[in-house]
């Protein structure tokens, strides 16, 4: 009986273990409703749109890498010119998602691709962390992105705030087109500046190298999350977004392999914690 109860502790702790770090999982099942769900007990669910007339809903759509997803229709493609967004609460608590370390992972599928590379409005935010400084102003801490590389080709964009109000931009060589399915991902690991920073593409890892982190001497609430725009609520999405995850920890990128673009389904797998060097 001391051997199985052993055993069944064993298990658990294991179990604790491979979750710990993850802190958002979102896979859009629902298909329908304001709401979608954290799959990871003890943290934010998100809401579609706002009460305020210029944030919008993403509508639930049924062709998502698999099943259901969210899409998004940005500033570009949407006649209104509202911008279509996906976030917590405002009374939710994101001090979790507020680290100096942290792995950022989503599918995309964009509609198009942003028409000027790095210009103001057009590249297109995939997830954004941000909050305000002492004058009230709106900062961003991190963000994932896609920009322009050329005429009709995307590239994936990282981008991170230091406290002393610098910005690090970080890009993919891989091409990213509009139609497609991609894995994309960012992480920093703060506790090191070799090899620190990471981009991925459908399993292709990128690394780079950082002395900077990540600030945090903002003041945040529960809408400093956004997904489809800027935290400033600018530089909208436009595509669908789909098995959105977060980590407090940097973790490993799955094998090249797994994210092959067969049938249109290049999303699945899991990210493995991270070897520390």
């Amino acid at each position: 009986m001391l051997k199985k109860m052993l055993f069944i502790v064993v298990l658990l702790m294991l179990a604790i273990y491979a979750n710990a770090a993850k802190i958002g999982d979102w896979s859009f099942d629902e298909g329908e409703g304001q709401w979608t769900y954290n799959s990871v007990p003890g943290y934010t669910d998100l809401r579609r749109g706002s009460s305020d007339g210029t944030w919008q809903d993403p509508q639930w759509s049924t062709e998502g890498y698999s099943g259901n997803c969210l899409h998004f229709i940005g500033e570009q493609g949407s006649g209104d010119g509202d911008t279509d967004i996906l976030r917590p609460n405002s009374t939710a608590d994101l001090s979790a998602f507020y680290t100096q370390t942290f792995t950022v992972d989503a599918c995309i599928n964009l509609d198009s691709i942003p028409l000027n590379t790095f210009d103001w409005y057009n590249p297109y935010t995939i997830i954004s962390f941000g909050g305000k400084d002492a004058l009230n102003n709106n900062k961003d801490v991190y963000f994932l992105r896609v920009t322009q590389r050329s005429e009709g080709v995307g590239m994936l964009n990282g981008y991170f705030y230091s406290e002393d109000g610098v910005g690090h931009s970080f890009s993919h060589s891989a091409d990213i087109l509009a139609g497609q399915w991609y894995n994309v991902g960012f992480s920093v690991d703060s506790s090191s500046t070799t090899d620190n920073v990471s981009l991925w593409v459908n399993g292709i890892e990128e690394t780079k190298s950082s002395s900077s982190v990540a600030r945090t001497d903002l003041t945040i609430n529960g809408e400093s999350l956004v997904l489809g725009a800027m935290y400033a609520r600018s530089r909208s999405l436009n595509g669908r977004l789909d098995e959105v995850k977060f980590y407090d920890s940097v973790e490993a990128v799955p094998e090249p392999a797994t994210f092959a673009l067969m049938a249109g389904a290049a999303c699945f797998g899991v990210l493995r914690r991270k070897d520390k060097k």
